[in-house]
C-alpha cells in the first residue's frame, strides 16, 4: 500500500533488507525500464 502519493505497492526494501541480512541471505533485482522489476530473496537452506 502506498505511503505517500507514489504509485508503488508492497513492502519497501528497507523493511526486508535487515531480516534477510540477519539470515545471511541475498536480495537480487532484475529491472527493465517501462516493464517493471523482479526482486528475488535467497536464503540459505542450513544455518550459517
Amino acid at each position: 500500500m502506498p505511503t505517500g502519493n507514489e504509485s508503488s505497492t508492497g513492502l519497501g526494501l528497507a523493511i526486508v533488507k535487515q531480516p534477510v541480512s540477519e539470515l545471511h541471505g541475498e536480495i537480487k533485482v532484475e529491472s527493465a525500464k517501462g516493464v517493471g522489476s523482479i526482486f528475488t530473496i535467497y536464503l540459505p537452506l542450513q544455518p550459517v
